[in-house]
């Protein structure tokens, strides 16, 4: 897990965990959550209580990421309590990719290419293994708002194999 603070109200949580995608339910994902942010008190000394709205982004690939947005408008009648909305995010995850020669070619089999706004994206569309993805992560920048954007808009780069370990690129 990792955690990005944005200000003292704002953070985001990356998981990675595939397991916990399939069929989650609202009541299910509010108690992993509250599990979630009891480790983050313990490990990380932040303490989460008050109401949060939670933009939940899944992926089959990567697992979860969660952005947390406390509100400072509520009031609680118990002290250190969590409330929260729950939202799933209907959008996919994207990699901006800075150095396409940094992903191995094992990599690039596993999903497409997108140009949009002179920039390279990757979107993986068959299962990763932990550390290609761990690979991935390390030589790109996760995006998982306003995707569809991407999708929608950008030029899908094709990728020819001229073998096994050679390809090249054409758009």
């Amino acid at each position: 897990m990792r955690i990005d603070i944005i200000d003292e109200n704002n953070f985001v949580l990356f998981i990675i965990d595939k397991k916990i995608i399939p069929d989650l339910e609202e009541e299910e994902i509010s108690e992993y959550l509250k599990k979630v942010f009891l480790k983050i008190k313990d490990k990380y000394n932040i303490d989460i209580y008050g109401y949060y709205n939670v933009t939940i982004f899944l992926d089959n690939n990567y697992g979860m990421i969660i952005k947390l947005n406390h509100e400072d408008e509520y009031i609680s009648y118990y002290d250190k309590q969590i409330e929260m909305k729950i939202v799933i995010a209907d959008t996919e995850i994207f990699y901006k990719i800075e150095n396409i020669n940094m992903l191995s070619n094992e990599i690039l089999k596993l999903g497409e290419l997108y140009l949009y706004k002179d920039e390279l994206h990757f979107r993986l569309v068959k299962d990763i293994s932990f550390m290609e993805l761990g690979h991935l992560i390390e030589n790109s920048r996760i995006l998982y708002e306003s995707t569809s954007e991407i999708k929608e808009n950008g030029e899908i780069i094709e990728i020819r194999w001229e073998n096994e370990t050679s390809c090249c690129f054409s758009w």
